[in-house]
């Protein structure tokens, strides 16, 4: 796991509330407060009023909500935060992303589109069609 992930950044005081580990499978819904952080296989739900962190080993198909969500593993599925989406450079992500901001990494892996949101109203929407140049199959 990037140890840059456990450093506070200004406005992302959270309390860590937990943890999936690998080894462990979840199918359903997760609600976390705070920072939550999931290096698991996950097929369903994961939401967080604070920061969602997929590390590197994680493997999630479903939707994703938080204030901020950093992908390092592989995502497919719906992404939404109210801040920020990143991609870390060990990022594998299918799918689409809805966030005010989104920034990937060199060497992430990116296809899907990125609807840029801001405050409302809601139908100042933004979308951009991306594919990576990467050859990784997800």
């Amino acid at each position: 796991m990037p140890w840059q992930w456990l450093e506070r950044r200004a406005g992302e005081g959270e309390d860590w509330t937990g943890f999936l580990e690998q080894g462990v499978r979840l199918q359903g819904e997760l609600v976390a407060t705070g920072t939550f952080r999931v290096n698991a296989t996950v097929v369903g739900r994961l939401s967080s009023d604070g920061v969602l962190i997929l590390g590197e080993q994680a493997d999630v198909d479903g939707e994703l909500e938080a204030r901020i969500v950093m992908i390092g593993g592989k995502f497919k599925g719906t992404a939404r935060a109210t801040d920020r989406v990143e991609v870390q450079a060990t990022g594998i992500v299918n799918g689409d992303i809805y966030a005010p901001c989104m920034v990937i990494a060199a060497g992430a892996i990116f296809q899907g589109k990125c609807h840029m949101v801001s405050d409302p109203p809601a139908d100042q929407i933004v979308t951009i069609p991306i594919r990576s140049a990467g050859q990784t199959q997800l």
